[in-house]
């Protein structure tokens, strides 16, 4: 595999309701994230965003946000309706064809414009869960009670906001940062949709990306870990068997859930750990769908 890195990563104020728009959200954070290594757009070979049509409600959103990041002369660009984690992988993907060498990726949301809980019921199985009115904090409240767990769920803090990466391969990277945090691994995988054919207690796409990756053979020094609700932090580190000595979720972002971003805040402060020196190897990790359906993990290196 082609060596890819993060070379800068920034993102805005996380407020509990931004301020700004979608598009100056945006700017925001792309204009920051470039100038942290002397790029303009011209420079970029490939840009990717993750972020909601759904929750917004207007149908490509996402084209407008462009306006933010400065698409003309035109540029590669693609989206995903994931979290701008997802929206990295891409990127690494595309970069390991080898014809480019750098990538920005960038993702915004705005909890506040709706009733997020309700949307993403409205997001599952139409035809079974849709219908009996299942809501976000619904779903958790199952898997509590499927772990044994009494009581309401502890939701993590909503908050608005965007934030951007850039990937750089090979000789680039080293260009661009000269301590910048690489890839030394990327996994996602998902579990069935429908709740009824899944052990809520059992993060499997999870536990399938740490075997694919051969997690233990890496020693962690700091975990960056994506969970909605208090209760799935447990589940997620018995899914992955990751030590409990290890620091779980010391990036300042990591203390709040910011829709569509916060699995690539995630990999942004591993990434920033790694680049500042305080760890030598760390492990993020990012999350999507109900009950924690889809997994994605990372683990960053001082060395490729």
């Amino acid at each position: 595999m082609r060596p890819v890195a993060v070379v800068a990563f920034t993102h805005s104020e996380l407020d509990g309701q931004s301020v700004w728009d979608d598009v100056e959200l945006t700017q925001k954070v792309c204009s920051a994230v470039r100038k942290q290594v002397g790029l303009t757009q011209n420079d970029i070979g490939f840009t990717v965003s993750g972020s909601s049509d759904f929750l917004s409600g207007r149908p490509f959103s996402f084209v407008s946000a462009l306006d933010g990041v400065g698409a003309f002369p035109p540029i590669q660009e693609s989206h995903v309706e994931m979290d701008g984690a997802f929206a990295l992988y891409e990127a690494w993907v595309r970069l390991q064809h080898g014809d480019i060498d750098t990538a920005l990726v960038y993702a915004f949301g705005q909890a506040s414009l709706g009733d997020l809980n309700r949307v993403l019921g409205l997001q599952m199985d139409p035809y079974w869960a849709a219908p009996l009115g299942l809501d976000e904090e619904a779903v958790a409240g199952l898997q509590a009670a499927a772990q044994g767990l009494s009581g309401a769920v502890q939701r993590v803090p909503l908050s608005d906001g965007a934030a951007a990466i850039i990937l750089a391969a090979g000789d680039r990277a080293l260009e661009l940062n000269e301590q910048p945090a690489w890839i030394r691994g990327i996994e996602h995988r998902m579990d069935c949709g429908e709740l009824s054919q899944r052990d809520l207690t059992q993060l499997n796409s999870a536990h399938a990306c740490a075997k694919a990756l051969d997690l233990s053979q890496y020693r962690i020094e700091q975990a960056e870990l994506h969970f909605n609700f208090e209760q799935q932090r447990d589940l997620l580190q018995e899914s992955l068997q990751l030590s409990g000595d290890i620091p779980i979720n010391v990036g300042a972002s990591s203390q709040v859930d910011t829709y569509m971003v916060s699995g690539l805040l995630r990999i942004g402060e591993a990434a920033q750990a790694v680049m500042n020196g305080s760890a030598s190897t760390t492990l993020a990790h990012a999350s999507a769908g109900p009950a924690m359906q889809q997994n994605l993990l990372c683990v960053l290196g001082a060395k490729p």
